[in-house]
């Protein structure tokens, strides 16, 4: 985990002790907490791999892992959705998770995905 100042000079750096998902993009979410999304390879039976998608709620001020839950679905070109890009917002009674996890190169190139889910 990396912490940046605004001009863009690193302040800290730790390292993910959470040993599921190597995070790729987190946001702040208010009071104290962050929203990451990330990836882990993971071997199967086969001799092929798998890409394990997840979302983590984080504290800021020991970053330690709140709550977690896996994240399995993919894109036309095969990855899981949160291996690049993610943003979350919630509007009014609706949460959305934007996701872009694709290289230009690939199937559909970069491919934007939106999922949306009411909220109480």
């Amino acid at each position: 985990m990396y912490a940046w100042a605004a001009n863009g000079r690193q302040l800290t750096r730790q390292a993910n002790e959470d040993h599921l998902l190597d995070y790729q993009d987190c946001d702040y979410a208010g009071s104290g907490k962050q929203i990451c999304g990330g990836v882990t390879g993971l071997a199967t039976a086969t001799g092929g791999s798998y890409e394990l998608g997840g979302i983590a709620l984080r504290d800021l001020s020991d970053n330690a892992n709140l709550h977690e839950i896996p994240f399995p679905k993919f894109s036309s070109a095969g990855h899981v959705v949160t291996r690049n890009p993610v943003a979350l917002e919630r509007m009014g009674n609706t949460l959305r998770l934007f996701t872009a996890p694709d290289d230009g190169e690939e199937v559909a190139g970069t491919e934007l995905i939106v999922f949306e889910s009411p909220v109480a």
